[in-house]
């Protein structure tokens, strides 16, 4: 779940669900996620008629964890993805490039709690604080 804001769209305060999931180390500290986030937002036009925007975002990321002593690790990535935009004008479908930095909290054996800072630039770019729990599938 996050918080987002898209300049292109005027619009914030944009609470995201979504999921995501740690495939696996690719090499020492670089790990392979998924995620899958959705959003949509409501907003009144100048006409006074209501404008409705939803996104699908489908991405796959690389986290680069740094190495350090404690149970909090921090992390950046980036990634691409795919963005699916549906509104009552028009719709979209476009390439995405992701950019993160966050840290990560191990809460039980296969799950680690998150807290990343996002931004996507794409058709509509948007910057997000994201929190949420990571299931390890490896």
């Amino acid at each position: 779940t996050g918080w987002a804001r898209s300049a292109d769209l005027d619009m914030n305060n944009i609470i995201i669900p979504g999921l995501s999931v740690n495939w696996g180390q690719l090499q020492p500290h670089l790990l392979l996620f998924g995620y899958v986030d959705y959003w949509n937002k409501c907003k009144q036009s100048i006409y006074k008629k209501d404008i409705i925007w939803r996104v699908f975002v489908i991405s796959a990321i690389i986290k680069y964890t740094f190495p350090n002593q404690t149970k909090v690790t921090p992390f950046v990535g980036g990634g691409v993805g795919f963005n699916f935009g549906k509104g009552d004008i028009n719709s979209s479908f476009d390439l995405a490039i992701h950019f993160l930095g966050g840290i990560s909290i191990p809460i039980a054996t296969k799950l680690n709690g998150d807290v990343e800072l996002k931004y996507s630039v794409d058709g509509i770019d948007y910057f997000g604080i994201f929190m949420g729990i990571n299931y390890k599938i490896k």
